[in-house]
């Protein structure tokens, strides 16, 4: 058997740090996600105007497009910073 280097265990710890992170990225995001729904809900919708649960649904669809958006632009940021981030860890060894 082949013996475990240091730098592979350091590798398998670093995206366990990075698995971690995303979690609760995706935790928080869903947590925006609820609140910007029932925000929008309660501020900016008139329930009394629904005359139905599909409208209802497609106004749901709407906010969650909407927030999808927003989340996708975030992470293609924040990649873009751990790249940049993972390149002068590299660089630096």
């Amino acid at each position: 058997m082949s013996k475990i280097k240091q730098t592979d265990i350091t590798k398998l710890s670093q995206l366990e740090q990075q698995i971690e992170q995303l979690k609760k990225q995706k935790k928080k995001q869903e947590e925006q996600l609820s609140n910007k729904i029932g925000g929008y809900f309660l501020n900016e919708l008139d329930l009394n105007i629904i005359n139905s649960s599909d409208e209802l649904y497609t106004i749901m669809d709407k906010v969650i497009e909407e927030f999808n958006k927003s989340i996708e632009q975030n992470s293609s940021d924040g990649n873009n910073e751990n790249l940049t981030e993972n390149k002068t860890n590299q660089n630096s060894k």
